[in-house]
């Protein structure tokens, strides 16, 4: 499985509730930065970063939460 196909995988079954907040974050991060060049697609690639971006910031404390500028 290539990481873009993995991110595929990882976004659908977070979408289906098999994973949490933390749990799909700490897959993602990492799992994107091995596979970005994998995006020939300029839209596909940005909306991939933005979700890494949140990615990077996911915390379980609603005081960090709060401090974010998304």
């Amino acid at each position: 499985m290539t990481p873009k196909e993995k991110l595929y995988y990882l976004i659908e079954n977070y979408r289906l509730g098999n994973y949490d907040s933390k749990s799909f974050s700490e897959q993602f991060v990492p799992i994107f930065s091995e596979g970005v060049e994998d995006y020939t697609d300029k839209k596909e690639k940005k909306a991939m970063q933005e979700v890494c971006k949140l990615a990077e910031r996911y915390s379980p404390y609603e005081e960090d939460l709060a401090l974010s500028p998304f």
